[in-house]
């Protein structure tokens, strides 16, 4: 009997010990979940948002969150909003979104550099990068290159897209349609 008590105290004993050494400091963790954009190319002198949206994936409060999105090669107007955001603190668990609206003055590509957020973690300051590009939800492009047209080439360039489009909704309708027509 006083070897089986010897042997559970000394097993409760060695877990009390790996007990200890595995608690883990609470600490936050930043990512850029989003940068959204109202599509997949800017037309020049018109209105294009950009969205960039930062989780805190952490156990803790992240303090001191800044988010920047302004690294632009070309001038670019900001007509609502701005390209950084001082957040202070963002709960564990917690999202933030900035949101701006920009005007792009040249036809082309824009170079763009990845959203960036900094942020404190005790004495720590960390910084994470995000750089994929969102249309509706979806995974779009790489961020980095912004092309811009004018209205005139947008809509050039989109013009046969519609007309495929069409044809193809009065083909659908001919064959849905077409059969309940002649089997009457």
């Amino acid at each position: 009997m006083t070897k089986v008590l010897l042997a559970v105290t000394l097993i409760a004993l060695v877990g009390l010990a790996v007990t200890d050494e595995a608690v883990v400091e609470a600490k936050p963790l930043l990512l850029i979940e989003s940068v959204a954009t109202t599509g997949l190319e800017a037309i020049v002198d018109k209105d294009y948002t950009i969205e960039v949206t930062v989780r805190n994936i952490g156990d803790a409060a992240a303090e001191k969150v800044v988010i920047d999105d302004s690294a632009f090669s070309a001038t670019v107007e900001t007509t609502n909003g701005n390209t950084k955001a001082d957040v202070g603190t963002l709960a564990a668990g917690a999202s933030y979104t900035m949101s701006y609206t920009t005007k792009f003055s040249e036809v082309g590509s824009v170079i763009s550099e990845p959203a960036k957020v900094t942020y404190s973690a005790g004495n720590v300051v960390a910084t994470a990068y995000g750089n994929k590009l969102y249309e509706e939800e979806s995974e779009v492009t790489e961020k980095g290159v912004i092309s811009t047209l004018t209205q005139s080439a947008f809509d050039r360039k989109y013009a046969n897209a519609y007309r495929e489009y069409t044809l193809c909704a009065v083909l659908v309708l001919i064959f849905v349609g077409g059969p309940g027509v002649i089997f009457q």
